[in-house]
């Protein structure tokens, strides 16, 4: 079992490149101050100096010779290395270690697999907000996991945001409306300051404006202060206003059947890993 969560060890295995999951991942628990030693093994330098720069008391390695010491590892490669990287890594996993996957569409039978050990393994799909401490991130753990085991994450990612424990069936369909929908967003914020600087805005100020924007609209349906997304519209446009008008010109644009669609390509992407049925149609 765990020892307490503040006097425990964390060891992220990242790919070539320290990434931003992985970075925000540990920045935001570093701040928290839930971990009280962070491991970072990667295949270059380079990354691992970014890593010390963000926490200077991290422990870095350029091998795999930290793992064991950890009682979480963070594995948060790309999927197309997960069997060279899980074989590696599985050398040093007993069953004290619990195994955290942040790979999409690598499922938890395939780690067991690939280690060929009794670790205990979870599997989750954070998103970049976690830096700001306003994550989404959505979890899964396996029959060899603890009661234990799915309280730490649930409290690891919850110190970081939103977190929600799912079945593992589910967990494929989760990067498309939260793992990767941070991108989608940021296109239309800046989208929304290029309207405002085409209006006459100044660009930094037109950037402010639709980030913050944004960010209090999520926050309304978030904290449950508005019902559904539809009653917030309705709050906002009046009759003939101008607000309607805008609305409509994104109907007219597609902007809705865009949003699906940019979801259906993301899940099918992620789900090309596995054999889940999804609409052949795009939406028009």
């Amino acid at each position: 079992m765990l020892r307490s969560l503040v006097g425990s060890e964390m060891c992220i295995r990242d790919s070539i490149g320290a990434g931003a999951m992985a970075t925000a991942i540990a920045c935001g628990l570093h701040e928290k101050k839930m971990f009280k030693t962070f491991y970072f093994t990667d295949h270059t330098q380079s990354a691992l100096d970014r890593i010390k720069e963000r926490i200077p008391t991290a422990i870095v390695s350029l091998d795999n010779t930290t793992v064991a010491q950890a009682d979480v590892i963070v594995i948060a490669v790309k999927p197309q290395f997960c069997k060279p990287v899980m074989r590696e890594v599985g050398k040093k996993l007993t069953e004290k270690h619990l195994v955290l996957s942040i790979m999409a569409g690598v499922t938890m039978q395939s780690i067991r697999d690939e280690t060929a050990s009794n670790c205990r393994i979870a599997r989750c799909m954070p998103n970049t907000p976690l830096l700001a401490l306003l994550g989404t991130v959505a979890f899964c753990v396996d029959k060899s996991a603890t009661k234990a085991d799915a309280e730490l994450v649930q409290r690891m990612f919850s110190a970081l945001g939103f977190c929600a424990q799912i079945n593992e069936n589910q967990m494929d369909l989760i990067p498309g409306v939260s793992g990767s929908s941070p991108a989608f967003v940021a296109l239309f914020i800046d989208a929304l300051a290029d309207g405002g600087v085409q209006s006459g805005l100044p660009r930094a100020l037109a950037m402010q404006l639709a980030a913050n924007a944004v960010y209090g609209a999520g926050g309304l349906l978030a904290k449950g202060l508005v019902a559904h997304p539809c009653l917030m519209r309705d709050g906002v446009c009046s009759p003939g206003g101008s607000s309607i008008v805008g609305v409509t010109a994104l109907e007219n644009g597609g902007f809705r059947s865009a949003v699906i669609n940019a979801v259906l390509e993301t899940t099918r992407r992620t789900v090309s890993y596995t054999h889940l049925t999804l609409p052949t149609k795009r939406i028009v």
